[in-house]
């Protein structure tokens, strides 16, 4: 399931943000910092967190995407001529 928030989730009785992917722990609720916390009590969003290496499979998905799109585009554009 893609989340497009951060998750929270209770790890041995704490509070914690974890990787959005694989649930890895990424900081306990005593390292939070302000938009972190606000997050946590439900004042505020928060984008996805990602361990790093999910953060590295992301970028490559992302970069791949980005490539494929200004292929479309070209494509497009030499149809319309």
């Amino acid at each position: 399931m893609i989340s497009h928030r951060a998750v929270l989730k209770f790890k041995k009785g704490k509070l914690a943000l974890v990787c959005n992917d694989c649930d890895w722990l990424l900081k306990t609720c005593y390292e939070f910092n302000e938009a972190e916390e606000k997050y946590a009590i439900g004042e505020g969003p928060l984008d996805p967190q990602y361990c790093e290496l999910c953060q590295l499979k992301h970028n490559v998905a992302e970069r791949k995407s980005n490539a494929t799109n200004r292929r479309i585009q070209k494509h497009e554009l030499r149809q319309a001529i």
